[in-house]
């Protein structure tokens, strides 16, 4: 990470980010950090809004530029294959086998997506201790917060813009947290 970096060169800008990511990057001075009680942020004159995962296992935030109805994320929804990524490198972006078989696992409705998304990626161990298990409650609460936004477009960290149908989408990705 390079946000030391990017600090060090654009002073007056905010440093954001989940909680514990100021443990991993002792050296950064964070000047806002999400945690379970601090779920929601509103920046500029309520342009862009944002959403803390901490029921995710990466700790996830999802964000809505307001005027453009367009959701913004890291590793929440991907639209894969990254071909505008790969671009300018030659390299096909769907070319061999475990890359086109892994496109296919995680393209959405598919059960083996949704599946991994609720098993591996959902890891709220909150009531862990109480229940025993898992608990996806935090999850559902913060996918259905994502899923009533008003957005259409989504700019994913992993894989290509989409410019249209993007609520569907997410809701077709996490329609097992939705129902």
């Amino acid at each position: 990470m390079y946000l030391k970096a990017w600090k060090d060169l654009y002073p007056e800008a905010e440093v954001i980010g989940p909680q514990g990511l100021d443990v991993n990057l002792p050296s950064v001075k964070f000047d806002y950090l999400f945690t379970a009680e601090k779920l929601d942020r509103t920046f500029g004159d309520n342009e862009i809004v944002a959403r803390y995962f901490p029921g995710y296992d990466s700790k996830e935030i999802a964000f809505l530029h307001v005027p453009s109805k367009t959701l913004l994320n890291a590793d929440l929804a991907e639209n894969l294959p990254a071909t505008e990524q790969y671009s300018k490198t030659g390299e096909n972006a769907a070319g061999g086998f475990w890359t086109r078989l892994f496109l296919k696992m995680f393209s959405p409705n598919n059960w083996i997506h949704n599946f991994v998304i609720w098993y591996v990626f959902s890891k709220d161990k909150t009531y862990a201790h109480v229940f025993g298990k898992t608990d996806f409650r935090l999850m559902k609460r913060d996918v259905k917060v994502v899923s009533d936004w008003d957005f259409d477009r989504l700019i994913p960290c992993h894989g290509d813009v989409m410019e249209t149908g993007a609520k569907k989408y997410w809701n077709d990705l996490y329609q097992w947290f939705l129902n």
